[in-house]
């Protein structure tokens, strides 16, 4: 599923702020990961990824925690995951492919 923040999104956050003063993130924080060297070795990354470049992630998350907000008198659920799991997945070919490449 794409995470992307969408237009009305981006509309709601720009009229909830007085200024901005950086460019808007195109995904909600927090989606963003961090690999140190230990898990890049691990994961089997050996050579260094193009910045923009794509990896097809499998992973598992636990669920540590789960708040129910209100905001502007809505109701809003908030869960906070702890990935314990992750693999890059690796793209198989179709028979097509790898027949006539």
């Amino acid at each position: 599923m794409d995470l992307k923040i969408d237009e009305l999104e981006k509309r709601e956050e720009a009229y909830q702020e007085e200024s901005i003063l950086t460019s808007k993130p195109q995904y909600p924080s927090g989606l963003k990961l961090y690999l140190d060297p230990a898990t890049v070795k691990k994961l089997g990354i050996n050579a260094n990824p193009k910045v923009g470049e794509k990896f097809p992630l499998k992973a598992m998350a636990e669920v540590c925690a789960v708040r129910n907000e209100s905001m502007d008198g809505k109701p809003r659920l908030c869960v906070e995951l702890q990935i314990t799991d992750m693999d890059i997945v690796k793209e198989e070919k179709s028979a097509a492919e790898k027949l006539y490449g």
